[in-house]
């Protein structure tokens, strides 16, 4: 079958990538013919380079280039791309959209696009949506008609968590499962590097001073090192212009990761690795599923808890056999998906 998937490929994001990564090469295991839409909104293109490029401090600037530079070679390199204007044209006989806030309309770097709701290719192309996530839309709040009308027209639908479950059931009167991060449908080729063995990662976008404080001081009584990666945090070792995969193989080689990031957890997840959250509201709704359905609630922290949780380890024998069976049913849920 020749599948298309639309979703955020080419973000200046680890998760983005990795998750449209793992989702495109799961469907060519399955013996499909993959290709990724090229489609991004202006307003994204124009917003994201704001962030990357509005900074007066040249060091950074220079690194966030490198770091442009480093993610369009890597996408240009790995992703089999299908330019939108050409979708029509093709004989593509099934589009799956996801996952990734693609249906996040209040977020302010892209604002409400139809595309991501579907508005795309021809009516006779099936349509269906895997793990995509309305992000902070609240689950009380009523759906725009374009967007109720626009996912009428799927065949199928999957969320990746409870809060844009909810959403769906109560604007379309329609049940969707609940299905894992495209991360862990397909394994992310690695590099073990022994001189991260004994470092603490961090990966956030932001953390009080006396957080950060915290977690070098216990890092320092046990002869251990602290960076930041992909993000710039004061006072410590940022290594920011990594390529996805240089990202992964410091991940997939630390000791032990603190973040506030949704895909951050995943990736933990994915490597066994230890890990605390620095809860962040912002993905409150997007964290919310994994972080019941796996019991991690003892993994939020603050600067009053971080110093006493950072020595207490996740049991992953047991925590391993939950998260197997969760990927095993979404991997099914997906090839069904496709066969009906």
């Amino acid at each position: 079958m020749k599948i298309a998937t639309v979703t955020y490929h080419d973000g200046i994001n680890y998760g983005a990538y990795w998750q449209a990564s793992c989702l495109a090469n799961f469907l060519k295991s399955l013996g499909h013919d993959v290709s990724i839409v090229d489609y991004k909104p202006g307003t994204l293109k124009s917003n994201e380079l704001k962030t990357l490029f509005f900074t007066k401090r040249i060091n950074l600037l220079v690194k966030n280039y490198i770091k442009l530079i480093k993610f369009r070679n890597y996408q240009k390199k790995n992703f089999k791309l299908l330019a939108v204007d050409k979708l029509s044209d093709t004989d593509i006989e099934t589009l799956v959209f996801g996952a990734d806030e693609i249906w996040n309309f209040t977020n302010p770097l892209i604002g409400l696009d139809l595309v991501f709701f579907g508005k795309i290719g021809t009516k006779y192309q099936k349509k269906i949506a895997y793990a995509p996530s309305f992000g902070t839309v609240e689950q009380n709040k009523e759906l725009p008609s374009e967007v109720i009308n626009a996912l009428s027209e799927f065949e199928h639908i999957t969320t990746r968590d409870s809060n844009s479950e909810s959403i769906i059931s109560k604007n379309l009167g329609k049940q969707s499962n609940i299905v894992c991060d495209p991360v862990f449908l397909y394994d992310i080729p690695k590099v073990r590097l022994d001189k991260y063995k004994d470092t603490i990662v961090i990966y956030s976008t932001g953390l009080p001073e006396k957080f950060v404080r915290k977690i070098v001081e216990y890092a320092k009584d046990r002869n251990f090192k602290v960076i930041a990666i992909g993000y710039r945090i004061p006072g410590i070792k940022s290594i920011i212009a990594l390529s996805p995969s240089e990202f992964i193989d410091i991940f997939a080689s630390c000791k032990m990761v603190v973040t506030s990031m949704f895909h951050g957890v995943m990736f933990s997840l994915k490597f066994n690795k230890q890990f605390l959250i620095y809860e962040d509201l912002y993905r409150k709704n997007k964290l919310e599923t994994v972080v019941n359905r796996l019991d991690l609630h003892d993994r939020f922290v603050d600067e009053e808890t971080v110093t006493d949780k950072l020595p207490q380890r996740l049991d992953y024998k047991c925590l391993n056999s939950e998260l197997n069976y969760w990927i095993s049913e979404s991997q099914n849920k997906l090839k069904e998906m496709l066969e009906c």
